[in-house]
């Protein structure tokens, strides 16, 4: 993966609040700050929730491998084109570039309201 297509920057953020607190908290020292990557936007979906339309878009993020990465973390886009959304990751892969170098591909979620 050429470092000129990883436009993006994000923060792996994970869960610091304490076993017996049931509200995640996100404000501790992320996993990673400003990981290399590329996030597209692949889709999206609106569904009514009572009486309020509710947005759903479906984005992948693609960058270098960071090990430890798991579906109860998120990502905190600090600079390109998706900057300041806050995407749930749902899905963490190890992949192979086409040099056999291992990448990370992260399957989000971002909730609108």
């Amino acid at each position: 993966m050429r470092s000129g297509k990883l436009r993006d920057r994000a923060n792996i953020q994970q869960d610091t609040s304490n076993d017996d607190t049931p509200t995640p908290t996100w404000t501790g020292t992320p996993l990673v700050a400003n990981w290399p990557c590329d996030i597209l936007p692949i889709g999206g979906d609106e569904s009514y929730r009572g009486r309020q339309l509710e947005a759903k878009v479906d984005y992948v993020a693609t960058g270098r491998f960071v090990d430890g990465v798991t579906a109860e973390m998120r990502l905190y886009v600090t600079a390109g084109q998706q900057k300041a959304k806050t995407l749930n990751i749902e899905q963490a892969h190890e992949k192979r570039d086409n040099r056999n170098r291992p990448i990370l591909e992260l399957y989000c979620t971002e909730l609108t309201t």
